[in-house]
């Protein structure tokens, strides 16, 4: 938590994602989201553009995540090593 007039940090920005593949803000039913959108016609013909999107954005994020891992110990061992001199 931040205190009044300070600035939030990374972790306190990221926004939370749902658990469920559907977050209802009482616009529509349940039910039409759940049952109903996926029989429509223009549903099924993005389907597999939405798949391949969703599998570039996975494979880019484990890319990017390995790339900060590797600058978080590469920052670590610069840090260490101008601490000993």
């Amino acid at each position: 938590m931040t205190s009044r007039g300070s600035t939030p940090s990374p972790d306190e920005r990221q926004m939370l994602l749902p658990l469920s593949p559907i977050r209802n803000r009482e616009f529509l039913s349940n039910h039409w989201l759940e049952h109903r959108l996926p029989l429509e016609p223009e549903w099924q013909e993005q389907r597999k553009a939405a798949v391949d999107t969703l599998a570039s954005l996975v494979a880019l994020w484990r890319v990017e995540r390995e790339s900060n891992a590797l600058w978080q110990r590469s920052r670590f061992r610069r840090e260490i090593h101008s601490a000993s001199f």
